[in-house]
């Protein structure tokens, strides 16, 4: 009976905008109105675009705004500092760019692993967090971001 009593309430909390309709409490909500996880996919429910290594996914339409070209923080000039993609959605860091004192990017950081619709994890990723060194371009250019992730150690 208890669990009843809380799904309820996940339920009615959800219909009220009492919850953030768009994390996990209206996830949860969704899909036990939709019969479970799998009722919501064939419903057309929210789309998986990455997943957090503690479980907590990020959906499409909820993806926060790019970190966009490399350029290091004008209040930051000449000192080494981060650029951060946060997710206002989960309260999180999402990503994270690495500036050297020279105010090239050294790394991105990505704090979440990118999923199929279904939440399947994509292939060629490693669980998050995963990091993207830059490297200089072979023809002189502007710095490159590598492609294939490597495990982040902190």
């Amino acid at each position: 009976m208890k669990r009843a009593v809380g799904e309820a309430s996940l339920v009615k909390a959800a219909i009220n905008g009492d919850a953030q309709s768009q994390g996990r409490v209206g996830f949860q909500a969704a899909a036990l109105v939709f019969g479970g996880i799998e009722g919501l996919r064939s419903k057309g429910g929210p789309k998986g675009h990455s997943v957090y290594p503690d479980g907590v996914k990020v959906f499409e339409g909820n993806i926060p705004k790019r970190l966009g070209e490399a350029l290091p923080d004008p209040k930051a000039v000449s000192s080494a500092h981060f650029r951060l993609r946060w997710d206002n959605v989960n309260g999180r860091v999402y990503q994270a760019r690495e500036f050297n004192s020279s105010g090239k990017p050294v790394r991105d950081i990505d704090f979440t692993t990118p999923t199929k619709p279904n939440g399947q994890i994509r292939a060629g990723h490693t669980i998050a967090p995963e990091q993207h060194l830059w490297q200089e371009s072979k023809t002189g250019g502007s710095m490159q971001r590598q492609k294939q992730g490597t495990p982040f150690i902190y």
